[in-house]
This record gives C-alpha cells, structure tokens and sequence, in this order.
C-alpha cells in the first residue's frame, strides 16, 4: 500500500478549502460561516494569537563553570549583580551579589568574585525560572529549565500551560537538535503536574506519555544539542 500523505490519513473523509483555481486546503471541519451583520461597526474587535514560552535546558556549566547567554552584550571586566527573582538560586551563586565578568567567548561567560578574584563554582542544581544579569540598564537572564529523563518531566517555573492544552514544540534555533523524544514542529498535549512541572501526551497515539530525555539537553554547550527551546501554547481542549 501506499503511503499516506503526512498529515492525512487513509480513507477518511475531509472538507475542501478552495484558495484558488489551483489550490486547495483539506480540514478536519468546515470554515466557520461569518455574519458581520451583528456586529457594531464602530466596536473594536480583537483576536488572540498563541504565545511562546522560551526556556533554556542546563544552560549552566558546572564544568566549566560557565553561564551560556548568546549574545548578552557583556565585556571583560563587566560587574554584574545576579539576581535569582525569588527562585532558587544557582548554586555557587548568591542572589544580589555582584560579580565580574569573565568573556569566555561570545555566546558564554564566567563570574569572578571581585574580592576573591576567584571564579564561582557554579551548577544550576534546583534553580528553575527566570535568573538575571544586570550591568547598569543591561538586563540579560536566562529562563532557566529542566527535563527529568526518569520521569520525562519537564520543569520549567510558572510554565502557565493547562491540563489537556495543545502545544507545538520547537527549538528556537533552526539548526539544533531537538530533545530527545520530542520532534520539532509536532504537536503535544500537556499532562499538568504543577505549576513548575508537567509531562507531554502524544494525541496521535492515545496521549501516550512522550519519553523526553535529557541525554541531548545542554543548550548551547555542545553543538548537537539544542538551544533555547520553546513551547507554544494554543488553546485549552
């Protein structure tokens, strides 16, 4: 037998959307029949479009002690003060502290302890959530997550998805690998632990749990695996 077309499946029935003499579109359910007789010309009217949560996995190397934050515009000798935003902080470092910056090179730095001249030993351990570098007005952070391969749990602080919500997954940079387990561009349900955790259902297959692991989760570190992925939320079922 043939392969079916992606997306499509053999042998069900779909509606046709004519785009133009040589173009058509097949949707589960027909367009939606419009009226604007109703509406109020002069009302304003809105629609809301999905939003992107952006985060980063093991976006601090405790290895070589450094921070992975493309493009934040720090120099040598810069003093910074971290701040972890009321959540956990990375370890070795202490929320409202200054620090000097260490350029290791474009995409990652170091943080020096200006008395000590030493570099901080730093592992993100429990930190989750949105963590911050000020220089004067330059405020850089990295929005700090992780994937518990054990459980293939994602946790990211104050994710904001629902139970049961569609999203669809995507590394924000084209050209790295995705999580593994994930596919990039494919559509997810979320399973809501808590408010900093939640589990991906695969629709297609009776929400299957989907198997994310963390073998290929340290973002920007290692050229084959990926940078700052994303969720996107849709809307609830």
């Amino acid at each position: 037998a043939a392969t079916p077309i992606n997306g499509l499946t053999s042998g069900n029935s779909y509606y046709v959307i004519a785009l133009d003499a040589n173009h058509i579109q097949l949707a589960n359910s027909p367009s939606l029949a419009l009226d604007p007789s109703a509406a109020n010309p002069k009302a304003t009217q809105s629609f809301s479009v999905a939003s992107t949560l952006a985060f980063n996995l093991d976006a601090v190397d405790s290895t070589a002690n450094t921070i992975n934050l493309p493009g934040s515009g720090f120099a040598e000798g810069d003093s910074v003060i971290y701040n972890a935003n009321n959540h956990t902080a990375i370890t070795g470092l202490t929320s409202g502290t200054a620090y000097t910056i260490h350029v290791v090179d474009a995409d990652h730095f170091q943080l020096v302890d200006p008395v000590t001249k030493q570099t901080a030993q730093i592992s993100q351990g429990a930190a989750l959530g949105y963590e911050t570098f000020t220089d004067g007005t330059n405020v850089e952070g990295v929005n700090l997550a992780s994937v518990d391969d054990k459980t293939s749990t994602i946790n990211i602080a104050d994710h904001g998805f629902t139970a049961n919500q569609d999203v669809n997954y995507a590394p924000l940079d084209s050209t790295a690998q995705t999580i593994g387990g994930l596919t990039s561009g494919a559509d997810y349900l979320v399973k809501y632990i808590s408010s900093s955790s939640f589990q991906l259902l695969d629709p297609t297959k009776d929400d299957a749990l989907v198997a994310a692991k963390a073998e290929c989760i340290d973002v920007g570190l290692h050229p084959n695996c990926a940078t700052t992925p994303a969720a996107t939320k849709g809307a609830p079922k």
